[in-house]
């Protein structure tokens, strides 16, 4: 194993009836299949498929007063299903006194990354309060992924969930970031719609920045962010799905129709990742 990396998973948080309402509202919008009852049938599931992935949470907590699954639940899930499962990131509250500490903590239950949603959590990455948060990250070795784009978290509802997108554009916050950190390593989760061509415009020019395209079925990304794939940025683009809300097989195969050339296949499947993590020794390709 495996065939592939996903590294956008949204896993079934055993004991917490107040997430798993969260993620049924999303699933609505996304007209998803059902949620899984637990996390063993998510790594049954993934098992099944061949892949590996990347476990996240968002913690929401001043914004929201949504703490999310928890940095220790996911690493707990990753401690639990390591064959399935390798990686997973912790989250911050950015606005929390402590963030700097919490990064710390992150790493210290073996968690391989930060991620941020700022819409959720309510902030504009590129404000220099936080860049104390990145500089601990960048001294750590922690990858850090921003959702950019549009999300699925109360769309479709009035007044959008009180869910604000502005704060999810790539430029400037990320290209900022990007260029103040040159030694962090950025991800971008999604494709950044309605700012697509300032992602990849961030992507290209930021060789620390890389994209995974969660979130959309390849059907339907936009053609510049294939074209950016096939020729441009092909060593930095990667496969993600948004389970449990998008599922990793319908991803997969509406990527074997899409016009990806048959060379770069593997690598946004697998090889970058792989790289990225560090993983090929582990967790050698067998697609």
């Amino acid at each position: 194993m495996p065939k592939a990396i996903d590294l956008h998973i949204h896993p079934p948080v055993d004991g917490q009836p107040e997430v798993r309402r969260a993620q049924e509202a999303v699933s609505s919008y996304f007209r998803s299949e059902p949620l899984p009852k637990d996390s063993a049938e998510m790594a049954d599931y993934y098992a099944e498929l061949d892949i590996i992935g990347l476990l996240l949470t968002i913690d929401a907590t001043t914004a929201r007063n949504d703490p999310g699954a928890g940095n220790d639940y996911i690493a707990s899930l990753v401690k639990k299903y390591p064959q399935q499962f390798p990686l997973g990131f912790g989250s911050v509250d950015p606005h929390a006194t402590e963030a700097v500490d919490l990064i710390n903590s992150v790493a210290g239950v073996g968690l391989r990354g930060v991620k941020y949603h700022p819409s959720i959590q309510e902030f504009f990455p590129g404000d220099s309060q936080f860049y104390p948060q990145y500089e601990a990250c960048a001294k750590l070795g922690l990858p850090v992924m921003f959702h950019t784009g549009m999300t699925g978290i109360g769309a479709g509802q009035r007044g959008g969930g009180n869910v604000r997108t502005k704060y999810c554009r790539p430029i400037p916050d990320l290209d900022d970031i990007a260029a103040e950190f040159p030694e962090l390593t950025l991800i971008m989760a999604h494709q950044a719609w309605p700012w697509v061509q300032e992602q990849l415009a961030v992507l290209v020019h930021k060789r620390n920045v890389y994209m995974e395209m969660s979130g959309y079925s390849p059907k339907y990304l936009d053609p510049a962010v294939i074209t950016y794939a096939n020729f441009r940025t092909t060593d930095r683009m990667m496969f993600g799905s948004d389970y449990p809300w998008i599922r990793p097989k319908r991803w997969l195969d509406d990527f074997a129709t899409a016009p990806f050339n048959d060379d770069v296949r593997q690598r946004i499947l697998y090889a970058n990742a792989a790289r990225l993590f560090s993983l090929e020794e582990s967790f050698p390709y067998t697609g």
